[in-house]
This record gives structure tokens, C-alpha cells and sequence, in this order.
């Protein structure tokens, strides 16, 4: 009996014990958990404090005046030897054509005022073909019907465009150059031959433009078809070959000379101006 009593002893007393140890490592598990929140927050305090630090400029750390003020030549300097180098790799522009004056001595007042405002617009070929149209209007006023500067440069466009449908040239032949050798034509044509009716200024202008294509384009002659009008052969090759003897020197100056040319292109221009 005695000994089973302390069988029971012994057995309860070791549960007590056990029980006393599971609490004081209960308690520790939870101490040391409460340690370690203290220390992680501790240490996360430390951390903020030392980047607020870090953020703040010291008085003693900051740049000073003149620092600030050679850092900011030193960025111009690099900006302007990044901006020579890129301008000295770019490729040079080609320089715009001076437009070369005209002398006024030799050219009467009303051409060079209006070569100055010629000069001051741009010109196209429509331009240059109602100027034509206008000189030929202004030497035909004694006829009973007056072509206008319109219709002489429907001739003109219509026979350019003849040639081309019928294949004998690729592009249009009518350009500034040209245009400007057909109105130094007319100008003489004028002088030499004698024009009664309108059918005999369609025919001045026509052969005008007929010498124009063989001088100054591909072919060496061209039909006479789309530049006849009387279908006259034998009067248009006469007439042809008087003006081209007559107007020969005035040919070779147009394209040997500058001056020359810059003066009939004026002179045509200012026809323009005397359109209604």
C-alpha cells in the first residue's frame, strides 16, 4: 500500500513539474517574441532617423556660390562645343542666287520699276505666256479684232502640245528661257513683217515659236503642221529665213550673254503689267 502511494506521489509530482515547464517555456517563447518586435521596431527607427539625416543638407556639405556659379559655366561651355561639332558635321546649304541688278541707264524707267516688283514675286509659266500674250495684244490695236493675251497663249500651248502628242518631244518645250528667245522674235518679227488681220498675227506668233524649236530643242527640225496657218509653205520657210537672218545677232546674245537676257526678260515682264 505504502508503495503505491508512492508510485502516485512520485507520478503526480512529475506532472507538476512538467506542467511548471511548459509555462516557464510558454512565458519565454512569449518574451522572446516581445523582444524581437521591440528590437525589429527599434531598429527600423534607427534606420528613418539615419535617411532623414541623410536627406538634409548640411550647411557645412552644401556647395557654395561660386561652385554653383563654375558648374554652370562649365554646362555652357559643353552645351556650345556640342552645338559647334553638330554644325560643323551638318552639310552646308548651297547659298541662294543673288538676283543680279539691272543697270538703269540703259532701260527706261517704267521697265525698272517694274522689273523691282518682278523682282519681289515668283514667276511661273503662265505668267510669262499672258506677258507674251500682252505684248503681241499691244502691237496689234489697230486691228478690227484684237487678239487677247489669252488666246495668244492658247497658240502657244496648243502647238507645244501638237508636238508632244505626235511624238516629237517627251516633256513640254515651253520654259522661261524659251519663252523669253519667242518674245525677242516677236519684238523683231514685228519690225520686219506687216500683220493686217488676226490670221497674220497667228501666223507671226506660230513661226516665232517654229525658230524657237529649232534652235533651242532636241530635234534638228520639227513638222510644220501644228505652226502653220495659211498652209502657205513656201511664204512660211521665206519668212522664216528673213527673220532668222534678221534676228541672228540677238539669237547668239541671248545665250552668250547675261545682261542681255536679264534685259529682254524685264522688257517682258513688264508687259504683264498692262494686262486689265
Amino acid at each position: 500500500m505504502g508503495a503505491t502511494m508512492n508510485v502516485i506521489s512520485r507520478s503526480t509530482g512529475t506532472g507538476k513539474s512538467q506542467k511548471k515547464s511548459m509555462a516557464a517555456v510558454q512565458k519565454s517563447k512569449t518574451f522572446g517574441d516581445g523582444a524581437v518586435k521591440k528590437l525589429t521596431t527599434a531598429v527600423s527607427k534607427v534606420k528613418i532617423t539615419k535617411r532623414k539625416d541623410k536627406d538634409k543638407v548640411h550647411p557645412e556639405s552644401a556647395p557654395s556660390k561660386e561652385t554653383l556659379d563654375s558648374y554652370k559655366e562649365k554646362s555652357k561651355d559643353v552645351k556650345r562645343e556640342e552645338e559647334r561639332s553638330r554644325v560643323s558635321h551638318e552639310e552646308p546649304t548651297a547659298p541662294k542666287p543673288k538676283i543680279a541688278p539691272l543697270p538703269s541707264k540703259s532701260l527706261p524707267q517704267h521697265i525698272v520699276a517694274a522689273t523691282r516688283v518682278a523682282q519681289e514675286r515668283k514667276w511661273t509659266l503662265t505668267d510669262l505666256l499672258q506677258s507674251l500674250g500682252a505684248f503681241v495684244q499691244k502691237h496689234c490695236t489697230y486691228l478690227h479684232t484684237v487678239p487677247t493675251a489669252s488666246e495668244v497663249a492658247m497658240w502657244v500651248r496648243c502647238a507645244d502640245r501638237a508636238l508632244q502628242l505626235n511624238g516629237w518631244t517627251i516633256n513640254s518645250f515651253l520654259m522661261e528661257s524659251h519663252v523669253v528667245f519667242t518674245h525677242k522674235l516677236l519684238k523683231r518679227a514685228f519690225e520686219t513683217f506687216e500683220s493686217r488681220t488676226l490670221a497674220d498675227v497667228k501666223e507671226l506668233v506660230l513661226m516665232c515659236l517654229y525658230i524657237s524649236y529649232t534652235y533651242n530643242a532636241n530635234e534638228i527640225s520639227y513638222p510644220l503642221r501644228p505652226f502653220l496657218v495659211k498652209q502657205d509653205r513656201v511664204t512660211f520657210w521665206d519668212k522664216c529665213t528673213t527673220l532668222s537672218l534678221a534676228a541672228s545677232s540677238d539669237m547668239l546674245r541671248l545665250n552668250q550673254e547675261r545682261r542681255f537676257y536679264s534685259e529682254t526678260l524685264a522688257c517682258l515682264k513688264s508687259y504683264h503689267f498692262t494686262l486689265n
